[in-house]
């Protein structure tokens, strides 16, 4: 029996034994685990922190053009080196750099941290160690990278991070933050000493398991705390989107129905006085200026859409400031005189004509500003447009200035907080019977920040507004004024694809005026066979509709691109639809397509665009010369 007793004792040793080895071993990986995450979710507050102020103080420019040793007497950088001092010494950090990839694929120091004249300082340009390569390639695409376990070096236990910085949402490089971890490692080595004894008692068994079981508890706690949360925040977002929602429709709503109203009854009027031929004049005119209105409402959705889609790029080309301010004054001069409003127009110190940005969306600008000043100014008040240029920068920049002011009915303060605001008008505004949707300043906010610029108002209730536009943009070559040619249509023959008879209709009376000669298709296959039956050169130009029952405008010219005869399948198309985003101008491009033209018909574009398309056909096709007419 006691043979027995004695194998059982040994083997409940053993047991024991393996039983404490194993305790020994879970303990000092749980102690370390808990070390370890204990510091990364202490330090992983400061290093958001750290990394977001750094976010807002590095611009793009300044991040990217320091790759030279030479770059450390620059004061832009000595700037942003004692600011990345002063932060590694208010936040207690070991080192702090930020890196990038140079031209040769290789990862090197930007901004370091460290005194200048220290050892182990780095200068700009300077190789990162191959080592840590990996680490930064994973933080350049997006991670933020935080290491397995506490590193030990020469100098000491640290803790490495490397996060990706951000600059518009864009990653520019990489911040490197080092922290001491000393204390973190000596407290999992005064664990790892003391475990072992700890764990022979029952007391510290439980206390163990007792401890497991609260921070399950714990977990389970505030897993649900996040869940209510996270419902209650989506209610809220849910709850915003729909007021956001009700509010679009109300506002889109009535001012699209305002025009329309406009168009309905003036045309009854029209119709029910067809033997007074001032009455219909006088209803025809305004039935126009109501469709215009609606319009330009319609143009500035799409504008919003696109903005608000990131979708909307600038054609960045080369702007005339005198053309632009010139062909500005007499759009608006007549309107100004006939309300009785004085028009002041000047420039100041214009010494660059030709400056690089989007020139239709500059002119959009300023009609927009100068518009709301004519709406809100009474008669014998007065409107100031003043453009003005500051001196030229090192890089070929100038500060380009618009200043419209008026003396019209101003605004409130707290209105002005958010004045920019989608379908934002002040009451006063409202109910003096002004038009507008509320969209245009909206508009007009966007793209000045798409050209790098900003927009500030002034505005006294009762007084006037005045509004500051800052652009800085690059000089661009003055190029010579091309001669307008004018071209004569008649015995053109087009090809008109519409499904649609009443725009069929009103295409073909348009084209007919100018001397065209039409025929017509009522869908895409229609329009491929009546080109593949054709002789070359009977057609000079097909007017290609985009959405049709049978074929889309799209695969139509495909089909037509595909013919076997050359002559055929070269001839010019250009999309005449009422798809007028920029994605759709892109498909129709894609397709093979030389043009676009969006509906409502505006003549003067379909004139100019019809004058370039047969100016450019002594190429051998559009396509091969470059040719794109773009229209909206």
């Amino acid at each position: 029996m006691r043979r027995i007793y004695q194998r059982v004792d040994l083997q409940v040793s053993l047991l024991l034994a393996v039983f404490v080895a194993v305790a020994v071993m879970s303990c000092s990986l749980v102690a370390y685990y808990i070390t370890y995450n204990d510091m990364k979710y202490a330090l992983s507050e400061r290093v958001m922190i750290i990394r977001d102020y750094l976010e807002k103080q590095l611009g793009k420019i300044e991040f990217t053009d320091f790759d030279e040793p030479e770059d450390i007497t620059n004061e832009k950088y000595i700037e942003l080196h004692d600011m990345f001092s002063a932060v590694k010494e208010a936040t207690g950090v070991r080192y702090l750099y930020t890196a990038k990839r140079n031209g040769k694929g290789e990862f090197i120091y930007v901004i370091d941290g460290l005194d200048i004249h220290s050892e182990d300082y780095r200068y700009p340009g300077d190789l990162i160690e191959e080592e840590i390569y990996q680490d930064m390639e994973r933080a350049l695409g997006g991670e933020e990278v935080y290491p397995d376990e506490i590193l030990h070096t020469s100098w000491g236990d640290i803790f490495i991070c490397y996060l990706p910085l951000y600059d518009r949402g864009r990653i520019i490089g990489v911040l490197g933050i080092e922290f001491d971890a000393n204390h973190q490692y000596e407290a999992f080595r005064m664990l790892k000493m003391f475990v072992p004894i700890a764990v022979i008692t029952f007391t510290i068994l439980a206390f163990f398991t007792s401890k497991m079981m609260f921070r399950r508890v714990n977990e389970i706690v505030k897993k649900e705390e996040k869940q209510r949360k996270d419902l209650a925040e989506a209610l809220y977002r849910e709850e915003i989107a729909n007021k956001a929602k009700s509010s679009f429709l109300f506002n889109i709503s009535h001012d699209i129905r305002t025009p329309m109203n406009a168009v309905v009854g003036f045309t009854q009027i029209a119709l029910e006085h067809l033997d007074d031929k001032n009455r219909v004049e006088d209803s025809l005119w305004k039935v126009e200026r109501a469709s215009k209105h609606l319009k330009r409402l319609i143009n500035d959705l799409l504008d919003m859409a696109r903005i608000e889609k990131g979708k909307l790029e600038l054609e960045i080309e080369p702007f005339h400031i005198q053309e632009s301010i010139k062909e500005t004054e007499q759009m608006f001069r007549t309107q100004m005189e006939t309300k009785g409003i004085t028009f002041e127009v000047k420039t100041e110190n214009i010494k660059y004509e030709c400056v690089l940005c989007d020139s239709l969306r500059m002119k959009q600008i300023a009609m927009n500003l100068l518009s709301n000043a004519l709406k809100y100014t009474e008669p014998g008040g007065t409107v100031g447009y003043c453009v003005s240029q500051r001196d030229v920068d090192e890089d070929g920049y100038i500060e380009l200035r618009l200043c419209i002011r008026d003396t019209g009915i101003g605004m409130t303060e707290e209105f002005q907080k958010h004045i920019f605001g989608i379908f934002e008008r002040e009451k006063s505004a409202t109910l003096s019977g002004v038009e507008g949707a509320g969209l245009g300043l909206a508009i007009t906010r966007q793209l000045v920040e798409l050209h790098n610029g900003t927009i500030q108002v002034e505005s006294e209730k009762g007084k006037g507004t005045k509004f500051l536009i800052r652009m800085k943009l690059k000089i661009a070559e003055e190029q010579t004024e091309v001669q307008k040619e004018t071209l004569s249509f008649e015995g053109k023959r087009v090809l008109l694809v519409e499904d649609n008879p009443l725009n069929r209709e009103i295409a073909e009376v348009f084209l007919t005026e100018k001397g065209f000669e039409v025929e017509c298709a009522e869908d895409g296959d229609v329009a491929v066979s009546m080109v593949s039956d054709s002789m070359p050169g009977y057609y000079d130009l097909v007017l290609m509709d985009i959405q049709m029952v049978r074929m889309d405008g799209y695969q139509a010219t495909r089909e037509i691109r595909k013919l076997s005869d050359p002559d055929l399948a070269d001839i010019p198309i250009v999309a005449l639809t009422a798809n007028a985003m920029e994605e759709d101008k892109k498909h129709a491009f894609e397709a093979g397509m030389d043009g676009h033209i969006a509906k409502p018909i505006d003549m003067d574009k379909l004139d100019y665009t019809l004058m370039e398309i047969f100016k450019h056909m002594g190429a051998h096709t559009l396509r091969s010369a470059g040719f794109r007419e773009e229209i909206i």
